[in-house]
């Protein structure tokens, strides 16, 4: 199965205490291979900067957040470009449009 990830529920697999049983889910499901995600192209900065947050407020470790970033960069995730035709200032707007060029 194919889906739309976004950066906020890619960060529950970052720090512990955000994790959810559907978050763990999906990380399992892409960890095995069985799914794949789509992602927008603002998703690699938006992940760094949560990570980066995450250091600055000392919840994870400098190593450790190097070493999440690339264990999820192995992830069969594929990152897509979106076209802007209008300006969209919100996220949310994002993964509707990226979600509605995949059901196209």
């Amino acid at each position: 199965m194919e889906f739309v990830l976004d950066a906020s529920f890619t960060l529950h697999w970052c720090f512990e205490d955000e994790a959810t049983p559907a978050s763990d889910a999906v990380l399992t499901r892409l960890q095995n291979q069985t799914d794949s995600a789509w992602v927008p192209g603002i998703w690699p900065h938006e992940l760094l900067n949560g990570l980066g947050k995450g250091i600055t407020r000392k919840r994870v470790e400098r190593q450790k957040a190097f070493s999440l970033w690339q264990e999820i960069r192995a992830l069969p995730i594929r990152v897509i470009e979106v076209p802007w035709t209008k300006p969209c200032w919100t996220w949310r707007c994002t993964t509707i449009l990226l979600s509605t060029m995949l059901a196209i």
